[in-house]
C-alpha cells in the first residue's frame, strides 16, 4: 500500500498543480516561436496572462508568440520512492519569430531554476545561449 501511495503522489501533485490552468491558445496570424518543452514536466506560459498550459505536439514542441516578452515555466514533480521532489522554475525571454528554442532547467543546493536555449546550427552542440534569458515573474501578468 505504501509503495502505491508513493508512486502516485508525484502525479497526483503535478495534477493539481496544473489544474486551475487553462490551455494557451495563440492567436491565428501572430508571428510564432517554437519551444521544446522537457519530457516529464508540465509547461505553462504567460504572455501577458495568468499562467497558462503549454500542450506538446507530437515532436515535443510547443508554440509561442514571437518579439515579445513572455514567461515559460515547468511544474516538476519526482519521486525516488523516499523523497519526492518538486519544484517549478520560470524565465522571461523575446523569443524571436520563426527560431526555435529548449526548455531546460537544473537543480542545484536544493533550488532550481529554469533555462532557455535558442537551438542554432552555428554552435558546436546544436544549442547557444539566450541573450534576452531574464528571471520568471510571479504571478506572470505583465
Amino acid at each position: 500500500m505504501n509503495v502505491v501511495f508513493r508512486s502516485i503522489l508525484p502525479g497526483l501533485a503535478m495534477l493539481l498543480a496544473s489544474g486551475c490552468m487553462t490551455t494557451y491558445k495563440m492567436a491565428p496570424g501572430t508571428p510564432a516561436a517554437k519551444i521544446e518543452i522537457m519530457k516529464g514536466a508540465t509547461a505553462w506560459i504567460c504572455a501577458d496572462t495568468p499562467p497558462q498550459l503549454l500542450v506538446r505536439d507530437r515532436q515535443g514542441e510547443a508554440a509561442i508568440p514571437a518579439d515579445r516578452r513572455v514567461t515559460v515555466g515547468v511544474n516538476f514533480v519526482s519521486s525516488d520512492g523516499y523523497m519526492n521532489y518538486s519544484c517549478s522554475p520560470s524565465v522571461s525571454f523575446t523569443p524571436v519569430a520563426g527560431a526555435a528554442y529548449y526548455q531546460d532547467f537544473e537543480t542545484e543546493n536544493e533550488a532550481c531554476t529554469a533555462l532557455v536555449y535558442r537551438k542554432t546550427a552555428d554552435a558546436r552542440v546544436g544549442l547557444a545561449f539566450e541573450e534576452t534569458m531574464d528571471r520568471g515573474g510571479p504571478g506572470c501578468t505583465r
